[in-house]
């Protein structure tokens, strides 16, 4: 997986001159920043983990039982049950900073997205994180497109055993991505 040009192989082999420059030891970074700014590199390693559990299932958990998962992954299928629609991606309007970084949107319906994300606590948004981790590396959901994904048929069969009393606690981290 290779999201940003390796001056090695881009522009056929050759690195391109920067500013007029053939200097060498600048790295040829165009786009990169715009890439960083929107998480492009973890992006890409979520839809890298969930491509590799579709095409190595043997290697994925793809048997996965709800109790093998964490109240956070548990949490994430069950307000993904009806839509299967979960999103990556940043706030850069954002006041804060830990507003701006990558967070987990799950939308529960048409009308409906949640983020799991605390302006004053930034665990929630990396617990969230490592709990869609997770349900990629189980094979419970697939990359649609940049930060889109869903889950696939594994991921709204387990979705449907989940009830909310097995999840409340973590149901309250939760909010209305609107409100962020």
């Amino acid at each position: 997986m290779n999201y940003l040009p390796n001056d090695e192989t881009f522009h056929g082999g050759k690195r391109a001159p920067i500013d007029g420059s053939e200097n060498p030891r600048i790295p040829n970074l165009h786009g990169t920043w715009d890439a960083l700014g929107i998480s492009v590199p973890t992006i890409s390693a979520y839809a890298y983990l969930c491509a590799h559990a579709l095409f190595h299932p043997h290697q994925a958990s793809s048997s996965i039982s709800k109790e093998k998962l964490s109240g956070q992954a548990k949490a994430i299928l069950y307000l993904a049950k009806q839509s299967g629609a979960l999103e990556l991606k940043v706030m850069p309007r954002g006041f804060r900073a830990t507003e701006r970084f990558l967070a987990l949107h799950v939308h529960v319906n048409e009308d409906e997205c949640l983020v799991f994300q605390d302006a004053n606590d930034l665990r929630v948004a990396i617990q969230y994180l490592h709990a869609f981790r997770e349900l990629c590396l189980a094979g419970l959901c697939i990359h649609q497109l940049h930060g889109e994904f869903s889950l696939n048929q594994s991921g709204f069969e387990l979705a449907q055993s989940i009830h909310e009393q097995e999840v409340e606690s973590w149901l309250t981290q939760a909010q209305n991505s609107s409100a962020m």
